[in-house]
């Protein structure tokens, strides 16, 4: 089998989320043809998964394919866009069939489930990796950034951190459930929180125009923090206590780890109570964990080892 042969396999195999509105030409051609609103702007992201980095060598090629997407969805919801279009880049140094169908499988559940459609993408022979290009869009300037907190806003974070860190450090058991029984225990279990994150897709847009700013948790709650406040030109001060941390996790450790794909956002205090009214309309935690402040410092008030604190996850 060649790499086209190899291709129309897997578009057959993501079914409808390669048809839809906004679609002129989908995969298949030398590039997608895409139509958008005219009031609308477009929100581009992309992220690039490794094998032993970014998820474990022995990982199922389905939870390769959902977590690819997600962590990739994810950053749009951080923008407060909506979701509309995927493009899927896969390296792979042989192919087995039943791989790349499990691997189909969980992009296109992923994508199904947060209404975006794959439009193409390409194949290459090398060490497996999965580079993701997600594009979605916003009304005209009402995207969310990391550079406009305030001095005097309060901070907040959606659900629940350090699960995923939690699940790596224990080492990493795969789940052997299918994938739809995954989705249905997600909360249930660390490892479900490392392979499927959820997006926070539908707070995002809740928070257009509310937020003065926002990023989303991929490298530590306080490095994230770190990239708003560096980006905005204030310091921020946060209450450990009131951090919603995983079941009995350390609070310092929770803080501190990486890939909970949850949104740290910061909005005025007089917003509080329409903050947790959003929240529950869309069905999803939120926490108000601190303040943005006038120092060029992140804060911790709690008995945590701060040094560790600001590393986060690093690339390099």
């Amino acid at each position: 089998m060649d790499e086209f042969e190899l291709i129309e396999e897997i578009v057959a195999l993501l079914g409808d989320t390669t048809l839809g509105e906004g679609i002129v030409v989908g995969p298949g051609d030398d590039a997608a043809v895409l139509s958008i609103d005219s009031d609308e702007q477009l929100v581009v992201t992309t992220d690039v998964l490794i094998e032993g980095r970014h998820f474990p060598s022995e990982s199922r090629s389905d939870l390769i394919g959902y977590r690819a997407i997600a962590v990739n969805l994810s950053d749009l919801a951080a923008m407060g866009a909506e979701p509309r279009f995927l493009t899927v880049a896969l390296t792979l140094d042989h192919v087995e069939h039943e791989w790349i169908r499990g691997f189909a499988k969980g992009i296109a559940f992923c994508a199904s489930k947060y209404g975006a459609k794959i439009v193409g993408g390409n194949i290459a022979r090398g060490a497996l990796s999965v580079a993701v290009t997600a594009i979605g869009v916003v009304p005209e300037r009402q995207c969310l950034l990391r550079s406009t907190a305030q001095v005097g806003d309060d901070i907040y974070v959606t659900g629940s951190v350090g699960a995923a860190s939690s699940a790596v450090k224990e080492g990493l058991n795969i789940p052997t459930l299918g994938i739809h029984e995954l989705w249905a225990q997600r909360f249930d279990a660390v490892a479900y929180r490392y392979f499927m994150p959820e997006p926070r897709l539908q707070m995002g847009v809740a928070l257009r125009d509310v937020a003065s700013a926002a990023i989303d948790i991929s490298d530590g709650l306080v490095a994230d923090l770190g990239h708003v406040t560096r980006l905005s030109g204030v310091g921020a001060e946060i209450e450990l206590d009131q951090v919603p941390v995983w079941e009995s996790l350390d609070p310092g450790f929770a803080i501190s780890g990486s890939d909970d794909y949850e949104l740290l956002f910061t909005a005025p205090s007089k917003s509080y109570e329409r903050i947790l009214r959003l929240a529950t309309g869309v069905g999803t935690d939120v926490s108000r964990i601190g303040k943005v402040t006038a120092s060029d410092v992140v804060t911790v008030r709690g008995e945590v080892d701060s040094a560790e604190l600001l590393k986060g996850y690093r690339h390099f």
